[in-house]
């Protein structure tokens, strides 16, 4: 398929690795302490945000939104804020 690996390369992907590692390692961290000191159910909502994220960051840093419309992300992104604000609210005596 006309792929090549050349020393060059190497430093800059053995990097990237160290540096996705490190990424997801500080993520479970936090996860875990989060985890630690609250309750399951007020912590695995804000899992909910991550599709939201992949598609500002994806927008932001790889240029793939010409096909999203930004009233959409704005929409989908308050709607998703506000559930986090309804689950986690105080419940009423």
């Amino acid at each position: 398929m006309g792929g090549t690996l050349s020393p060059t390369a190497i430093i800059p992907a053995i990097a990237l690795i160290i540096y996705m590692a490190l990424i997801s390692a500080v993520a479970y961290s936090l996860w875990s302490r989060l985890l630690a000191v609250n309750p399951v159910s007020r912590v695995s909502v804000f899992g909910f945000m991550n599709p939201v994220f992949g598609v500002l960051l994806s927008a932001l840093l790889l240029g793939e939104g010409a096909g999203t419309s930004p009233v959409t992300v704005i929409v989908a992104l308050l709607l998703v804020c506000g559930g986090i604000i309804i689950v986690n609210r105080p419940k009423k005596a």
